[in-house]
């Protein structure tokens, strides 16, 4: 138990640090284009999944800044983000343009919430 506890802190701090540099945990500078191309594609994947399945309410595990759980509220009645860094959190509430979104900091070994809330 006491081995877990170091990985989960260092795993917390080492995405905090990230956040307060500024630097989401995907996408990183890159000469080429690859990392829109994938980003884009992921778009495509979740508007593709939530279109077909009438997603009602959405959850994205380890959101950090939002990008993700913002086109998830594009396509839910409701999107929940969840990360365990306040940092991330913060950055993602300052970025969030869709009003049916929330945030929650919590660990994603110990989600706050029963099995049967989310759309599968």
């Amino acid at each position: 138990m006491r081995l877990m506890k170091s990985i989960y802190k260092y795993i917390y701090d080492f995405y905090e640090k990230q956040a307060e540099r500024g630097l989401h945990p995907i996408l990183r500078p890159n000469p080429c284009n690859e990392i829109l191309y994938a980003y884009s594609r992921n778009v495509s994947a979740i508007r593709s999944v939530c279109l077909r399945r009438n997603c009602r309410v959405s959850l994205d595990v380890g959101c950090a800044e939002g990008y993700y759980t913002n086109i998830l509220a594009k396509y839910s009645d409701l999107a929940i983000g969840l990360d365990i860094s306040f940092n991330y959190l913060k950055k993602a509430k300052g970025f969030s343009r869709e009003i049916n979104l929330d945030f929650i900091q919590a660990d994603a070994m110990y989600m706050p919430f029963r099995e049967e809330v989310f759309d599968q």
